[in-house]
Parts: C-alpha cells; sequence; structure tokens
C-alpha cells in the first residue's frame, strides 16, 4: 500500500500533501494508519496534516487517528498527531 504524500522537515516532520489526499474516506483511513506506522518506524516526530474544506469528510478519521486540530483558514483545517 502506497503512503500518503507526503515530505519531511528539518525538525523531523512530516507534511501531507492536500493535493493527494484520497477522496474516499475508506481509502483515506487505510492509506493514514498505513503512512502513520511507516513514519513511527522511520522516527519522525510530528505529521501535518492540512484538510482542505472540501475533503472534509476526512477530519473525524483524521480524529479518531488521533490528530487534532491545530489552526484553520478560510478554506482548509490543520491538524497534527504527535508520533
Amino acid at each position: 500500500m502506497d503512503l500518503l504524500l507526503s515530505s519531511t522537515n528539518r525538525f523531523g516532520g512530516v507534511v501531507i500533501d492536500p493535493n493527494g489526499l484520497p477522496a474516499d474516506v475508506d481509502g483515506f483511513q487505510q492509506r493514514l494508519q498505513h503512512s502513520l506506522d511507516a513514519w513511527t518506524e522511520e522516527g519522525l516526530k510530528v505529521v501535518w496534516l492540512e484538510v482542505p474544506i472540501g475533503r472534509s469528510a476526512l477530519i473525524s478519521p483524521a480524529v479518531e487517528a488521533g490528530f487534532s486540530f491545530h489552526h484553520s483558514g478560510q478554506d482548509y483545517l490543520m491538524l497534527t498527531r504527535q508520533l
């Protein structure tokens, strides 16, 4: 299974590409869990997840996976999760 599209930053964080988020909730949940497991094994420290308003159905599964709200803008919500 593929990891969610992302990049890493110099602080040991993972930044998920909001343009690469799956449209379906089930696919998102599966790929998110697979990605979290892989990033934890890599020793990364935190994950940043920007959810565009058009993909707001992904917020609930992200919160169930341990993400919490960080901040929002007019058209997105930023969530984070410590690994």
